[in-house]
C-alpha cells in the first residue's frame, strides 16, 4: 500500500491518500535474442500466404469501391460489407497463425515467438494498406493524364482530391476492420489457447500494446484520431506545443507526491528508433522511455475522484458505526483537495474552456459528416477571435466543399456551443484521456520499434536462403504449412481393459437380445465418435480391451498428443458411466474399466497382413500394466474402513525380499477401477505441451490434503478443455495400512469423476 501526501497551504488539511498505483498492463518482450535475417538486420518472418491475400483483397476492394462512391450515399460500413465473407475469413487465418505460434513458443519455451508473430501481422497489415492508398492515388493521377479533354476528367479530378482529403479517415477504417477482428480473435480462442499452453495470456496486455489506436493511424498527432480515441489537445494559444505544455502541467500536479513515497515500479521501455518523435512530446529522456503510475489512466481515478455531499452521505449511511467512514471521509476530502488542485492549474492556464470546447466537437463533427476540418469545429466552440477566424474560414470553403450551406454548418454548430456547463465536471476525463493518450504514445514508440526490426518475406529466393541460413522464422496455420515431411516422432498409445463384459453378454442372451449390438450402440460406436476430436485412432478392439493411439508427426503444430489422451480417458470413462446407468435400469450387470496412458518418444513399429496395418510399441505393453488392477490388492483396499472412495488408481511398491510377485510380473501393485493412470513419462511430456499449476487441496468429501496439477488443453477442433490429475505417494505394499512406507515415488490420476472435475476446474478459471 502506498501512502500520498503534500504539503497544503496553511488553512488546508493534509492531504493523505492510500491507494495501490501501478504501471499501465504491459508484457515484458525481447527481440533482441533472434537470429537475424539475410540482411543481418533486421528478422525474417513468414506469414500464412491466405492470410497476406487476404488482407490485399479486403483493402484493395474498400478502397476502390471507396474511391468509386466518393460522392454516393452509401456509408463506408456498406462498403465493408461486400467483403464480411472475406473479413471473417481472416479472423479464423489470424486465429490459426497465432495457434501456431503458440505452439512453437511451447515448444521452444520462447513466449516472445507468440509477439514475434503478433508483430509482424500488425506491421504487414499497416504497410499494405499505405501502400494501397498510395496505389490507387498513383492509379487515379494515371487516369487523369489518359482523361485531358474527356468528360470523365472533371470526376477523376474530384476523386483525386477527395481520397487525398479523406486518406487518414480512410486508413483509420480499414485499419479498424481488421483491429477488430484480431481483437475478438485474442480475446476469445487465442487467450484460452495462450492460458491453456502457455500459462499466459494479460489480455489488457495485449490491448495496450497491440491495439493501441494509434497504430490506426500514420500519424500520432493526427487530428482525426485524436478526436475520436482521446481528446484534442485543447491548447489554443500554441497548438503546435500543445502535448510539451498540458503534459508539463500535469506534472507541476504530480510533484506534489513526495517522491519517496512513490511506488518504485516502473518499467523501461526500449524505444532509440522513436525517441526523437518522442521529444517532440515529452522532452524528459528519462520519462520518455518508461512506463509508470502517471501512464496508467486507472491510477487517475483513484488519485483525483471525489464524491460530492449526497454520494459521501450515502456511503457513509451504508454502515454508519463502522471505523471506516472516517478514514472513507478524510480520503475522500484529499482526493476533492487533489482534484481542486488540478482544476486550480488548468484554469490558471486558460486551457479549461478549451477543454470543455474539445469535448463537444465529436457531435458537431459527426452532424456534419465529417466534411468540415476539426480545428475549425474547435475554434468555433471555443469563441473570441478564434470563431471570428473559423467563421471566416468557413464562409470561404462554400457549400461544393461542406456539403451544405455555410449557414446551415453555423446553425448546426451554435447547438453544440457549450451551455451552462460547470467546468470542473470535465477535469477528470480531461485527466484520463491525456494520460491514455501519453501511455498510448510511448507504446506506439516501441511497437513501431519492433515493427522495423521486423521484414515479412513473400519473394521465393529470399525464402529459400533464409531457410538455408536457418534464420527464417515460420508462422503457418496448420493445414498451410509447407512441411512435406510425415515422420512419426513420438506416439502415446491408451489401454482400455474392459471389465464386466461377459457377465453382460450372458445376461443379454438370456433376454433374447444381442449382445455385439448391444456393445457396439453403447460403447464402441461413441468412442469411435470421439477419435477424430482428440486425434486419435484405433489400434486394436475387442470384447474385453480397446487399445487407441495418437501419433505425434514432425510437421505437426499442436504437440499436445497426451493431454488429448488424457481428455479422450475421461470422455470415455464418461461414456461407461452412462451405460452402467442404462444398465441399472435394465437389471443389468455394470462395466467397469481401468485405463492406461503411455507416451513413447519415437515412432511405433508397422506391419502389415495384408491391408491389415498391425502397430508394434512397447507402449502398448506397459499401458497394459497401468489398466490393470491387482487381485491382491483390490479385496484389501474395498474391504478397508480408511480407503478413500474418490481414488480411483493407487499404486504400490513390492518388498525387495521377493515373497511377493506382481499379477504381471512388473516390481509395483495396482489398483485402478475406473480410473485412468498416467505414465510417469507421459506426464513429464503432458508439462512441456500445457503450462500447469500444482495445488495443494483438501476436495469436499475427500479424507485428505493432496496434490493436484490443473491445466488447459485444445483438442483437434480447437475446443479449450480443462485437465486435472492428482499427484498419489507410491507406498510399500503391506496388507496393513500403517505398515505402508511412504517412498519417494509418485503415480499420477486423471480425474475422471465430474465431483472431483468440477471442483477442481473451479480453481482455473
Amino acid at each position: 500500500m502506498a501512502f500520498f501526501n503534500f504539503r497544503p497551504a496553511k488553512d488546508e488539511k493534509p492531504i493523505v491518500l492510500s491507494c495501490r498505483l501501478s504501471p499501465p498492463a504491459y508484457s515484458s518482450i525481447d527481440f533482441a535474442h533472434f537470429q537475424r535475417g539475410i540482411d543481418n538486420i533486421r528478422i525474417d518472418v513468414q506469414i500464412s500466404d491466405i492470410f497476406q491475400t487476404t488482407v490485399r483483397r479486403i483493402s484493395r476492394n474498400t478502397v476502390e469501391l471507396a474511391v468509386e462512391q466518393f460522392k454516393g450515399k452509401k456509408s463506408w460500413e456498406q462498403l465493408a460489407q461486400s467483403s464480411m465473407g472475406q473479413i471473417k475469413r481472416f479472423q479464423k487465418i489470424y486465429t490459426d497463425t497465432m495457434e501456431s505460434a503458440i505452439h512453437q513458443s511451447k515448444q521452444t519455451s520462447d513466449p516472445a515467438l507468440l509477439w514475434l508473430a503478433r508483430i509482424a501481422s500488425i506491421g504487414f497489415i499497416r504497410k499494405h494498406i499505405g501502400a494501397e492508398l498510395d496505389r490507387a492515388a498513383i492509379l487515379l493521377k494515371n487516369e487523369a493524364k489518359r482523361a485531358v479533354g474527356t468528360n470523365k476528367a472533371g470526376q477523376i479530378q474530384a476523386q483525386s482530391v477527395w481520397l487525398i482529403r479523406y486518406r487518414q479517415r480512410l486508413y483509420y477504417f480499414l485499419i479498424n476492420i481488421f483491429f477488430k477482428q484480431m481483437m475478438t480473435a485474442e480475446s476469445g480462442t487465442i487467450l484460452k489457447l495462450n492460458r491453456a499452453i502457455l500459462g499466459d495470456g494479460d489480455i489488457d496486455a495485449v490491448k495496450n500494446i497491440m491495439f493501441n489506436p494509434l497504430l490506426k493511424s500514420e500519424s500520432p498527432n493526427q487530428d482525426e484520431m485524436l478526436l475520436m480515441q482521446y481528446l484534442l489537445l485543447p491548447w489554443p494559444q500554441q497548438d503546435d506545443d500543445a502535448f510539451v505544455a498540458l503534459n508539463e502541467l500535469l506534472d507541476s500536479v504530480f510533484s506534489q507526491i513526495p517522491q519517496s513515497l512513490i511506488p518504485d515500479n516502473a518499467i523501461s521501455i526500449d524505444i532509440p528508433c522513436y525517441l526523437d518523435v518522442i521529444h517532440d512530446f515529452i522532452p524528459d529522456q528519462q520519462q520518455a522511455s518508461l512506463l509508470d503510475w502517471r501512464d496508467n489512466p486507472e491510477n487517475m481515478e483513484k488519485l483525483f475522484s471525489w464524491l460530492n455531499k449526497k454520494e459521501l452521505s450515502a456511503e457513509l449511511a451504508k454502515a454508519p458505526d463502522s471505523p471506516k467512514n472516517e478514514q472513507l471521509e478524510a480520503e475522500n476530502g484529499s482526493r476533492k483537495a487533489l482534484y481542486d488542485l488540478l482544476t486550480d492549474r488548468l484554469k490558471q492556464a486558460g486551457v479549461m474552456s478549451s477543454i470543455v470546447a474539445s469535448y463537444n466537437v465529436k457531435d458537431a463533427y459527426r452532424s456534419l459528416s465529417g466534411n468540415l476540418p476539426i480545428r475549425l469545429i474547435f475554434y468555433y466552440l471555443l469563441g473570441g477571435d478564434k470563431r471570428k477566424l473559423a467563421i471566416q474560414r468557413i464562409q470561404g470553403m462554400g457549400a461544393t466543399d461542406i456539403g451544405m450551406a455555410p449557414k446551415a454548418v453555423f446553425a448546426i454548430l451554435d447547438k453544440c456551443i457549450p451551455k451552462g456547463v460547470e467546468e470542473k465536471e470535465w477535469a477528470l476525463r480531461f485527466m484520463q484521456d491525456f494520460i491514455a493518450y501519453r501511455r498510448d504514445l510511448k507504446l506506439w514508440a516501441l511497437v513501431q520499434c519492433w515493427i522495423d526490426q521486423v521484414r515479412t518475406i513473400d519473394d521465393e529466393n529470399d525464402m529459400k536462403l533464409a531457410l538455408t541460413n536457418r534464420s527464417l522464422y515460420i508462422f503457418l496455420p496448420a493445414n498451410e504449412s509447407d512441411d512435406t515431411s510425415d515422420d512419426i516422432d513420438g506416439h502415446v498409445m491408451i489401454k482400455a481393459d474392459v471389465r464386466g463384459s461377459i457377465g453382460i453378454t450372458s445376461s443379454l442372451r438370456e433376454q433374447g437380445l444381442n449382445p455385439a449390438t448391444h456393445f457396439s450402440r453403447t460403447f464402441f460406436d461413441p468412442i469411435t465418435e470421439l477419435l477424430p476430436q482428440f486425434g486419435a485412432e484405433k489400434v486394436f478392439v475387442e470384447g474385453d480391451a480397446v487399445i487407441l493411439s495418437i501419433m505425434e508427426h514432425s510437421n505437426e503444430q499442436q504437440r499436445t498428443a497426451v493431454s488429448r489422451a488424457c481428455g479422450l480417458c475421461r470422455k470415455i470413462i464418461q461414456i461407461v458411466d452412462q451405460q452402467n446407468r442404462h444398465h441399472a435400469e435394465s437389471g443389468l450387470p455394470v462395466l467397469e474399466l481401468g485405463i492406461g496412458i503411455v507416451y513413447a518418444s519415437e515412432s511405433p513399429t508397422f506391419l502389415f497382413d495384408g491391408d491389415h496395418k498391425i502397430t508394434i510399441s512397447p507402449a502398448i505393453g506397459r499401458s497394459d500394466r497401468l489398466s490393470s488392477c491387482s487381485k491382491v490388492v483390490r479385496p484389501i483396499l474395498e474391504t478397508a474402513d480408511d480407503h478413500d472412495p474418490s481414488h480411483h488408481v493407487d499404486m504400490f511398491a513390492i518388498s525387495e525380499d521377493g515373497k511377493m510377485k506382481n499379477d504381471k510380473g512388473e516390481s509395483h501393485l495396482r489398483y485402478n477401477v475406473n480410473g485412468i493412470e498416467l505414465d510417469a513419462k507421459a506426464f513429464a511430456k503432458l508439462k512441456n505441451e500445457i503450462g500447469l499449476r500444482a495445488s495443494n487441496v483438501r476436495l469436499p468429501g475427500t479424507k485428505m490434503t493432496e496434490r493436484y496439477i490443473i491445466g488447459q488443453f485444445p483438442d483437434v477442433q480447437g475446443h479449450i478443455h480443462i485437465l486435472a490429475i492428482r499427484q498419489g505417494i507410491v507406498r510399500l505394499w503391506h496388507p496393513q495400512r500403517e505398515q505402508r512406507k511412504a517412498l519417494k515415488q509418485f503415480y499420477f490420476e486423471v480425474i475422471a469423476d465430474d465431483e472431483r472435475y468440477l471442483s477442481l476446474a473451479q480453481m482455473i478459471k
